[in-house]
């Protein structure tokens, strides 16, 4: 699509500068354009997107290895497959496990573990989503378009235990019973658990 679109605005604005000065552009110019625009440009925006996932996929890779998030599974957590339905991104894998009736997805960055309670949307108006968002501030969690997010950084959580993790993770789940914050029943299909 990028390069249908930068082809026609580049064969255009060749088109209009030689309709203007009168002169036809040179066939070896419009066959570079056509090139560069059908085959170069679309390999190396793929070419990008591919090294960022692997970078992405190598990073994760790394930190599920290290302790203790490679004893994730001892507490129920699972492979998942992520963005498997969908041509438009390489299919991720992260970890998702049921905690309390919530599913929660495990994702990691660089230097950030994320842990996502996968919740319904909220209908707050925004007083409301601003007094929610205080108060789960204060126990460190997040909400974002997944449902709220409990973060660590790496370091921070090399020191902790499987069981502390557990034991934050049934808080966390049940912070969201209490402020009636209700878990998400159907995925969309996005998510296969393998």
């Amino acid at each position: 699509m990028i390069s249908l679109i930068f082809l026609t605005t580049i064969a255009t604005i060749i088109l209009i500068m030689g309709f203007f000065k009168n002169q036809i552009p040179d066939i070896g110019l419009l066959l570079t354009i056509i090139l560069s625009a059908g085959l170069v440009l679309p390999i190396f925006i793929i070419g990008l997107a591919y090294l960022k996932w692997l970078n992405r996929t190598r990073i994760r890779k790394r930190i599920y290895s290290t302790s203790p998030l490679d004893r994730l599974e001892e507490i129920g957590f699972t492979k998942l497959l992520i963005n498997s339905n969908t041509k438009w991104y390489f299919t991720e894998e992260i970890k998702s496990g049921q905690i309390n009736d919530f599913q929660v997805l495990c994702n990691g960055a660089p230097r950030i573990i994320e842990f996502t309670a996968l919740t319904e949307p909220l209908c707050l108006d925004q007083n409301e989503y601003k007094d929610l968002k205080a108060r789960l501030k204060q126990d460190s969690l997040y909400p974002n378009f997944e449902g709220i997010t409990k973060q660590y950084c790496l370091g921070q959580l090399r020191v902790l235990s499987i069981e502390q993790i557990k034991l934050d993770l049934e808080q966390l789940t049940d912070i969201l019973k209490r402020e009636e914050i209700k878990p998400r029943i159907k995925n969309g299909g996005a998510l296969h658990r393998i």
